[in-house]
């Protein structure tokens, strides 16, 4: 092989491994935090079922609010951080950002209301927040100061943890494009009803791309490996490499492969599912704590007015008492309001207690909810850092690929 010749095949092999690693460097972490004011004016006349904010830059990130001025099947406001440009993003891209939302009281800074929350963002769920955020009958009552001028204004605070992008496969291209390679494997694979050795795997050209494609798909996440379905792919060009490979060091990785390729397609999914349960309970769990809240504030105005009503009542009566001879048909009357209101009062105070035994019982919930979200997380971290140093360890460059 002339001088000219090996050249271009080292720069080749570079290229191939650039393609091979962009996954990983695909991965952005930042801790810039950006913050966003919507003024929305003539909020009253709108008509829309949902409306979007301009967009907004955090994190090197494309972000828009998401707004439901009539409520998303509720009767308080609902809203949301939206990734805006989420149909353009690459296969594979997440971003995991910490959500400070807040409806401005434009009198009294004290009466904002602000809800905080933490979200993964990706293409299955790429907005997040909060379907009952403030009632809309605060945002409707003048005297509230949610609404002044007809101008309702929604303020967001976004911390990007993490971002990946995957967006660097797309910009390099070599003669032996892994993605094509992987491509053109997973079509013939998933076009056969029984998987069948090919004919020609023993020829090197052949066993070259298999081993490109399976380097391919060792550089993707657990998450990505599982949403393509390709494990029964690795598996499959695991087959066959280790059939036609007579280097003892390249086929004992390869069956180490094998080996641990059970065991990480079966801790992805249960991770996942103890994730996507707690988080779903946490959600529900969350929706009936603020409606209860809702209630509690409307049975505070109710305690508050009739305790006002029997403080009048009772004073009445006391200016009675001195004129009881004169007046005893009028104290009657009074003390049979009374009783009323007093029985009134007490079965409010009943309903109050048995209203907040259930917020606390609801508190108890949402903080198991909590860790089990935050377990199924963890589970998920682990299960990705034991991918990540199964990789380390493994060496792909033992595999022999040039």
């Amino acid at each position: 092989m002339n001088c000219a010749a090996e050249e271009k095949k080292v720069a080749e092999h570079k290229d191939l491994k650039k393609i091979l690693l962009a996954p990983m460097e695909g991965q952005v972490k930042t801790t810039a935090k950006s913050n966003f004011t919507w003024k929305i004016s003539k909020f009253s006349e709108l008509t829309v079922k949902k409306l979007y904010s301009d967009t907004f830059i955090a994190g090197d990130c494309k972000w828009r609010l998401l707004l439901f001025p009539k409520g998303k099947d509720v009767d308080h406001l609902s809203i949301y951080l939206d990734v805006a440009d989420s149909t353009e993003l690459p296969y594979g891209w997440s971003r995991d950002a910490e959500i400070n939302l807040a409806v401005i009281n434009q009198s009294n800074n004290n009466a904002t209301v602000r809800k905080e929350t933490q979200h993964v963002f990706n293409a299955r769920e790429n907005d997040w927040g909060f379907a009952s955020f403030i009632p809309l009958r605060k945002i409707k009552d003048p005297a509230e100061k949610y609404l002044v001028k007809d101008i309702l204004t929604i303020e967001v605070e976004v911390l990007v943890r993490s971002a990946v992008h995957y967006s660097d496969v797309e910009s390099v291209k070599t003669p032996a494009d892994v993605r094509t390679v992987c491509k053109d494997l997973i079509s013939e694979l998933s076009s056969r009803k029984s998987v069948s050795v090919p004919s020609q795997a023993s020829s090197p050209g052949i066993q070259q791309q298999q081993k490109e494609a399976l380097q391919g798909f060792l550089n993707m996440s657990l998450e990505a490996l599982q949403e393509a379905n390709c494990f029964v792919n690795i598996e499959e060009i695991l087959r066959v490499l280790v059939e036609h490979t007579n280097n003892l060091q390249e086929k004992t990785i390869l069956e180490d492969i094998m080996s641990h390729m059970a065991e990480f397609k079966e801790s992805i999914p249960d991770a996942k599912a103890v994730v996507e349960t707690a988080q779903a309970r946490r959600a529900s769990l969350v929706g009936k704590s603020a409606d209860l809240d809702s209630k509690l504030e409307e049975r505070q105005k109710e305690l508050s007015m009739l305790e006002a009503e029997l403080a009048t009542l009772s004073e009445e009566e006391a200016k009675l008492d001195a004129e009881i001879q004169r007046l005893m048909t009028e104290k009657e009357e009074i003390v049979t309001q009374k009783k009323s209101v007093s029985v009134k009062l007490e079965r409010v105070n009943q309903e109050t207690c048995k209203d907040i035994e259930e917020w606390r019982s609801l508190e108890g919930e949402i903080k198991k909810a909590n860790g089990e979200w935050f377990g199924g997380k963890e589970k998920l971290a682990l299960a990705n850092v034991r991918w990540k140093l199964f990789r380390e360890d493994l060496g792909l460059g033992k595999l022999n690929i040039s």
